[in-house]
């Protein structure tokens, strides 16, 4: 079980060092994480604030060779939790409706799917977090995790 924690330990700050220094206004804000070929990205302005609108950027990369598609189980595409130690203080998605239609989108190969979850606002105590992003396509690469702070 330790051999597990310090892979994710380092798969967490293997992410972290790739997705800073990106430049533009979400510098710092961003964080990204990569398997079966795609990359997720999520992206966010900085500094979060309680109360505050924020809008959170989740980009699925395709860098495989091959056109892929995704699959969805619904309208959502993607969500962003916020936790801290194992409670989930916040979820995008909680009291949002979906549609329940399977769907398929293509995703050619070195093409992104992006898409934007808007909070008008945040409704969390300042504090520190771990952000939990993901896609809600099969395949997937799993989550972005990251720590950030509310402020």
């Amino acid at each position: 079980m330790g051999g597990v924690r310090r892979l994710a330990a380092l798969l967490v700050l293997v992410a972290a060092l790739g997705g800073c220094d990106r430049g533009g206004s979400r510098a710092g804000g961003s964080v990204s994480s990569s398997q079966n070929g795609l990359a997720l990205t999520v992206a966010f302005d900085e500094p979060l604030k309680t109360g505050q609108a924020v809008t959170w950027t989740l980009d699925l990369q395709n860098q495989g060779r091959e056109a892929v598609t995704l699959r969805f189980s619904s309208g959502k595409d993607g969500d962003v939790a916020l936790r801290q130690g194992s409670r989930e203080v916040y979820r995008w998605s909680t009291n949002r409706l979906f549609s329940q239609a399977l769907r398929e989108v293509p995703l050619p190969a070195g093409a992104t799917h992006s898409v934007k979850l808007e909070e008008r606002a945040l409704g969390v105590p300042a504090g520190a977090y771990e952000l939990v992003a993901e896609m809600a396509a099969d395949p997937s690469p799993g989550a972005v995790r990251r720590p950030v702070t509310v402020h």
